[in-house]
C-alpha cells in the first residue's frame, strides 16, 4: 500500500508539498518579472524634424521646423532611460505627401518618429504639428546695381547708373512673400574695381522688400556687371626699362643696369593705359664705353598718356672688362 510520500534510499519525499513549492516559486518569479518589466508613461523630446513628400515645384512650407516636438510614449523604465540618453538623436519626419491645407494654407501634419531609436516604445498618439503650406507663384522684377564703398585712389570715375548684364530676373516663392518683394539688387564693391580689368564682375542677386523673404528664390541667382570707366584721368604705377644701344669698347661688356626709381606714376585714359604695356627710357648709347656710365634720362611717353611722374629717371649702366679667352 502506497501513501502520499515515497522513499528513495530510505528518504521520504512529500509529493504534494513539492508541487506546491514549485507553484509558489513560479508565482513569485512572475511577480518579480512583472515588476522589472513594468511599463511607464513619459514625454520624450524630438529636436530634429524633416519634411517629406512635398512637391516643392508647386508648394512651399513656410513653417519653422526647428521647434522641439513633445511626444507621449509608453515603454519600460530601462528603455525610457535609454531614450533620455539618445534624445539628441531622435528624429521626426513631417509627412506632407497627402497634405490638404485649408484656404489659409493651414494643415495639421502627422509626424512619424525614427523607428531605430524607438524600438519597443509605444507612441500613445500619432503626433501632429500645425504647418503652413503655400502655393508657389512667380513674377519678373528688374535688377539694379548698388555700388558700395569708394573707388581705389587714382582709378578715375565710372559711368552711372551702373547697369547689370541681367536686367530682369524671375522670382519664385510663396504668394505672401512674393507680394512683398519690391525689387532685386546686385552689389558692386567699388574698392575691388580695377580699370585695367576687361572681364566682367559677377555679383549675387538678392531680393528686397517688406518683412522676411526667406523662401524667395531668384533665377538666375547672379549677374555679370561691366562698369564703364569714364575718360577721366586714371593714375597707375608702371615699371621703367632702360633702353640701351651701342657696344662698349673692345674687351668690355655690359654687366647690367640700375634704374632709379624703378616705378613711376602714369596718368592717362583707361584705354591708353591698357595699351601701354611698359615704359622705356630714351635710348642710352654706350658705344666705346670702358667704365660705368650713369646719367639722368627722360622716359618716353606712349600715345594717350597724359603725364609721367617723375618724367625722367637715373640710369647706371655697369661696364666691365670681359674675360680673355683661355683665362681662368
Amino acid at each position: 500500500m502506497t501513501g502520499p510520500s515515497s522513499s528513495a534510499g530510505g528518504a521520504r519525499v512529500n509529493v504534494p508539498i513539492l508541487i506546491m513549492s514549485l507553484m509558489i516559486s513560479l508565482f513569485l518569479w512572475a511577480v518579480v518579472y512583472t515588476q522589472t518589466t513594468e511599463t511607464k508613461q513619459a514625454t520624450v523630446t524630438v529636436r530634429h524634424l524633416v519634411k517629406k513628400g512635398l512637391d516643392e515645384s508647386k508648394y512651399v512650407l513656410t513653417s519653422d521646423l526647428s521647434i522641439p516636438l513633445q511626444v507621449r510614449v509608453v515603454a519600460s523604465a530601462d528603455r525610457l532611460n535609454e531614450l533620455e540618453l539618445l534624445s539628441d538623436q531622435l528624429e521626426g519626419t513631417v509627412n506632407l505627401t497627402s497634405a490638404s491645407p485649408d484656404k489659409d494654407g493651414k494643415y495639421m501634419a502627422p509626424v512619424s518618429l525614427w523607428p531605430p531609436k524607438l524600438r519597443d516604445v509605444a507612441v500613445q498618439q500619432i503626433p501632429r504639428i500645425p504647418v503652413t503650406i503655400e502655393p508657389v507663384v512667380s513674377r519678373t522684377v528688374p535688377v539694379e546695381v548698388k555700388p558700395v564703398g569708394k573707388l581705389p585712389e587714382g582709378a578715375g570715375e565710372i559711368e552711372t547708373p551702373v547697369l547689370p548684364v541681367q536686367k530682369t530676373v524671375r522670382i519664385f516663392g510663396p504668394k505672401s512673400e512674393i507680394a512683398r518683394v519690391e525689387g532685386a539688387q546686385a552689389t558692386l564693391p567699388l574698392g575691388n574695381l580695377d580699370p585695367m580689368q576687361t572681364s566682367p564682375y559677377v555679383s549675387d542677386i538678392l531680393v528686397y522688400g517688406k518683412g522676411h523673404l526667406d523662401h524667395v528664390r531668384v533665377d538666375p541667382p547672379s549677374t555679370d556687371i561691366q562698369p564703364v570707366f569714364t575718360s577721366s584721368a586714371v593714375q597707375m604705377p608702371f615699371a621703367v626699362t632702360a633702353s640701351i644701344i651701342g657696344t662698349p669698347a673692345k674687351g668690355f661688356g655690359i654687366a647690367g643696369n640700375v634704374v632709379t626709381p624703378q616705378n613711376v606714376s602714369v596718368t592717362g585714359g583707361v584705354s591708353a593705359l591698357s595699351r601701354a604695356r611698359r615704359l622705356v627710357t630714351d635710348p642710352i648709347d654706350v658705344t666705346g664705353k670702358k667704365a660705368d656710365y650713369e646719367l639722368t634720362i627722360p622716359i618716353q611717353r606712349p600715345p594717350g598718356i597724359r603725364s609721367i611722374s617723375p618724367s625722367s629717371v637715373r640710369v647706371r649702366v655697369n661696364i666691365r672688362p670681359m674675360a680673355k679667352t683661355g683665362e681662368r
